[in-house]
């Protein structure tokens, strides 16, 4: 069964990312998260990408464990070239280290660095569902994507739940913020 979203975290907050997966999961939402997902005796690299490939949305638990973490950078980077929706659950206030933030720092984080964490778990489920009612990648431009090769066109619904999603911080950065990602696939699909 293909899963919704993927949970991305350092092992050492494991329980965390545990509390994270069950109240996406008690809201509906099917989860892959790392180890309780890989199956035994499979290589967990291609586990890993095999989960990534699946879910069209990623839920980072942003920690200071998780900056630190080789492992959370390389799925990150691969959920971006799969041109998954990241979703930063920013849990401590952390400054990202560089490769976290050549993949992160354009999109408005999901702040939950006060506790308790399951009080943010509604809204992060809500987020999430907004997210995969688009399709994977709207919004992201792409060396691929190219006149003969245009994605699929949004709806009228998806491009008001785009634009209802943008943060106000973003309104000065475009085009390189969601607004200006906003603009370009509108007038991209019309």
């Amino acid at each position: 069964m293909a899963k919704d979203v993927f949970i991305s975290h350092a092992s050492r907050d494991a329980g965390m990312a545990a509390s994270v997966c069950a109240g996406l999961e008690a809201r509906g939402l099917n989860c892959w998260i790392a180890p309780r997902d890989i199956p035994s005796g499979q290589p967990w690299g291609a586990s890993i990408v095999q989960g990534l490939d699946e879910c069209p949305v990623m839920v980072l638990v942003l920690t200071a464990q998780a900056n630190d973490s080789r492992h959370v950078m390389r799925e990150v980077e691969r959920a971006d070239g799969k041109l998954a929706r990241i979703i930063t659950l920013r849990v401590d206030d952390v400054v990202l280290n560089p490769n976290l933030e050549y993949f992160l720092s354009a999109d408005h984080w999901f702040d939950a660095t006060r506790p308790p964490l399951e009080a943010h778990l509604p809204a992060l489920a809500e987020a999430v569902q907004a997210l995969r009612r688009l399709p994977r990648g709207t919004g992201r431009t792409t060396m691929a994507t190219t006149a003969a090769a245009k994605p699929a066109a949004l709806s009228d619904r998806d491009l008001l739940q785009a634009f209802d999603d943008l943060a106000p911080d973003d309104w000065n950065r475009a085009p390189a913020g969601r607004l200006g990602r906003f603009f370009r696939g509108l007038f991209d699909d019309r």
